[in-house]
C-alpha cells in the first residue's frame, strides 16, 4: 500500500487528547502503530492521563485544561482528532467535539469501555448524543449497541475491538518465560511461601457523579454499614468473605494484595490497611496480576486483562445493574457476585480453582482480542486517504 503523502511536516495526521488514564491505556500503542505506517500520530494530555503516560515513559504533549488544548488544536491543526473520553459532566472530549465541528475537523471518538455510555458524548445534558463526535470506535459489540439504540448512524459507529486486551494477550507470552517465583518474591515480599495470593483491582468512589458510586436503595451489598462507597463496601464484603474462608477447617491462606487505580488516592483505604497484607500502586500491573494467583474486581478493565492473562476472577458489584458495566459479564463469561451469599461461594470458587493444577483447563472462552490495533489505524488510514 503506498505511503500518504505529507502535506505539513509540522502537522501531524492524528492529535488524540486524553484525559482519563483508561483512554489513555487504550490508545498507548497508536503512535507507534501510526508510525510503522508513514504517518504522524500524537497524544495530548491533562488530569489523571497525565500522570498514567508519564510513568510509561510515552511522549505527550501536557496540558493545563481546556483552554490549553483548544490552542494546541488551533496551533497543530491535525487532520484528525481523536477523542478519549472520561466520566466527567465537564469532560474535555465533550467541549473539544464541538470545537472540532464548528471548525471543520472531524473527529472520532475513542470508546475504551461499556460502562457508562450514555455520558461519554452526552455529559450532564440528558441527551446521550449531545456532544457527539463525527465518528465513535468501540471496543465490543454490546457498546456498539448502545450507541445504536440511542440513535446515532449505524454507518458510523464501528466495533473494532480492544487494543489493550489484545497487548495484554501479546504481554502473557512474554510473562510465561519469567521465573514466576522470583517474580513473586520480588512483587509480594511479604506473603507467606505457602499463601494464595489475591490481587484486588480497586476503583474510584468519589467522582464528579459521586451519588452513581455510592450506597443506594438499589444495593445488595452492604458491608458493616460503615461505609457509603461503592469500592469500599466492596471491598469489605470481600474482606468478610475472604476470612470467613481463612476460619474454616483447613481453610486457605489468601495473601490479599490492593492494587490502586491511577485515581485512586491511598488515604480513602486506611480503614482497611489492618486487614490487607499489601497496597501496590505504579509498576506494572500486568506484572503483578501474572505473579498473583487469582484477581478480585468490580468492572475495571483489569479485572478483564487478568483473564487474559490466564487467572481466575471474580466481579464483585453492589447491585445488580452494575454488572452491565463490563460486557464479559452479560456475556456469561466473567462470574459476579452481587449479594453476600454469592460473595462467599464466589470467593470459595475461586480460590479453589486458583489452587487447582488443572486450571488452565478452566479458563474462560475469552473472544480472541487479535488484529485490533491494525483495525484501529486502518480506520484513521481510510479517513485520512478521503480526506486528500
Amino acid at each position: 500500500m503506498p505511503e500518504l503523502s505529507r502535506e505539513d511536516p509540522s502537522r501531524p495526521d492524528i492529535l488524540i487528547f486524553l484525559e482519563d488514564p483508561g483512554a489513555a491505556n487504550f490508545v498507548l500503542d497508536f503512535p507507534a502503530a501510526f508510525r510503522a505506517r508513514g504517518l504522524d500520530c500524537r497524544l495530548a494530555a491533562m488530569g489523571p492521563a497525565l500522570g498514567f503516560l508519564a510513568e510509561r515513559a510515552v511522549d505527550f504533549l501536557p496540558l493545563a485544561g481546556a483552554a490549553s488544548a483548544v490552542e494546541a488544536l488551533e496551533r497543530l491543526r491535525p487532520s484528525l482528532v481523536g477523542l478519549g473520553t472520561a466520566d466527567r459532566p465537564d469532560a474535555l472530549n465533550l467541549s473539544l467535539a464541538d470545537h472540532c465541528r464548528a471548525s471543520g475537523i472531524p473527529s472520532i471518538g475513542l470508546v475504551d469501555g461499556y460502562g457508562n455510555l450514555g455520558r461519554r458524548f452526552g455529559g450532564a445534558s440528558g441527551n446521550p448524543l449531545a456532544h457527539a463526535p463525527d465518528w465513535i470506535l468501540t471496543p465490543d459489540a454490546r457498546s456498539r449497541a448502545g450507541y445504536l439504540a440511542y440513535g446515532y448512524d449505524p454507518g458510523r459507529v464501528l466495533d473494532l475491538g480492544h487494543p489493550a486486551l489484545e497487548k495484554v494477550a501479546s504481554e502473557r507470552e512474554r510473562l510465561s518465560a519469567l521465573d514466576r517465583p522470583a517474580l513473586r518474591s520480588r512483587l509480594f515480599p511479604a506473603a507467606p511461601g505457602n499463601a494464595l495470593i489475591i490481587v484486588f483491582t480497586a476503583e474510584v468512589s468519589r467522582t464528579p457523579d459521586p451519588a452513581q458510586y455510592r450506597r443506594d436503595a438499589d444495593y445488595t451489598l452492604h458491608g458493616s454499614g460503615r461505609f457509603q462507597g461503592r469500592t469500599e463496601i466492596v471491598l469489605e464484603e470481600v474482606l468478610d468473605a475472604l476470612d470467613a474462608l481463612r476460619a474454616s477447617p483447613g481453610g486457605p491462606l489468601p495473601f490479599v494484595v490492593l492494587r490502586l487505580h491511577p485515581k485512586n488516592d491511598p488515604g480513602e483505604f486506611t480503614p482497611f490497611l489492618g486487614r490487607i497484607g499489601q497496597v501496590s500502586r505504579g509498576g506494572s500491573a500486568h506484572e503483578l496480576v501474572f505473579a498473583a494467583d487469582a484477581v478480585i474486581g468490580m468492572t475495571t478493565l483489569l479485572l478483564l486483562e487478568a483473564a487474559y492473562l490466564g487467572k481466575p476472577i471474580l466481579s464483585v458489584v453492589p447491585r445488580a445493574s452494575e454488572a452491565e458495566w463490563l460486557w464479559t459479564i452479560g456475556e456469561g463469561i466473567t462470574p459476579c457476585a452481587t449479594t453476600r451469599a454469592g460473595v462467599a461461594a464466589g470467593t470459595a470458587a475461586l480460590l479453589a480453582s486458583a489452587a487447582s493444577p488443572d486450571r488452565s483447563r478452566k479458563a474462560a472462552p475469552l473472544p480472541d482480542p487479535r488484529g485490533a490495533l491494525d483495525r484501529y489505524v486502518g480506520f484513521f488510514e481510510a479517513l485520512l486517504r478521503d480526506r486528500r
